[in-house]
């Protein structure tokens, strides 16, 4: 009997509780609906318009594009995202495991400084770094300054405007989506099994190798 009234009340209890709920939740008005989708229909119109303009081109358009610049395009675009991959890997996971694992004076300055890339955009960092390393940058001004040199055949500097300086200039933008999801590994799942490899002797590197790395593989994979 005392089952029976219980089960009744809560019965009770959450016909009220859909009531109230029912009572206090605005009612959306018809219009909204049609709304929102123009105004997502108006935000994704020029994606809808360049995928038309590709799936209708003029007349011998894909022709002329593969005859001229488009397997030039495809080459850096390849090389381009190969280097920045391989670039991304090579400072991120270092910064990583220096930051998770070592103590030294600044550490968590440092840990904080390395993500400020994601708080500018890429393009005004590839403007910053082209005016800075550019010819008539204030760094090879203080150079040409500084030695006497007069015109660019006086000596050899990178040049910013070139396949391997957007390499660079990437990498630095987007090493902390590497850089975040590694340092989370070594310091969540493997701390512990990093500590118990160095008691044991096992080396900073060997313990990098043998545990840290196998265990930050699918983060820096999604990095």
């Amino acid at each position: 009997m005392s089952w029976s009234i219980t089960t009744w009340n809560c019965s009770a209890a959450r016909s009220s509780l859909k009531l109230m709920a029912q009572v206090h939740r605005p009612a959306a008005g018809k219009g909204w609906p049609l709304s929102v989708g123009f105004l997502a229909f108006l935000a994704a119109l020029p994606l809808l318009a360049v995928v038309w303009l590709a799936i209708t081109p003029t007349e011998a358009l894909w022709t002329h594009l593969f005859s001229t610049v488009l397997p030039n395009y495809l080459y850096n675009t390849l090389v381009l995202g190969l280097g920045v991959s391989i670039g991304v890997l090579l400072v991120g996971i270092p910064l990583a495991w220096m930051v998770s694992v070592y103590d030294f004076p600044g550490r968590r300055w440092l840990d904080r400084a390395l993500f400020l890339p994601l708080a500018m955009p890429t393009y005004l960092i590839a403007f910053v770094y082209t005016d800075f390393l550019d010819y008539a940058g204030p760094i090879q001004t203080l150079l040409r300054d500084t030695f006497g040199w007069t015109n660019p055949r006086a000596y050899w500097f990178p040049t910013i405007r070139s396949l391997g300086g957007g390499m660079v200039v990437l990498t630095l933008c987007l090493y902390p989506y590497v850089y975040w999801l590694a340092r989370a590994a070594f310091i969540g799942r493997g701390a512990r099994q990093i500590e118990a490899a160095r008691l044991m002797g096992e080396g900073a590197f060997g313990a990098f190798r043998r545990i840290g790395l196998p265990l930050a593989r699918p983060a820096l994979a999604a990095g």
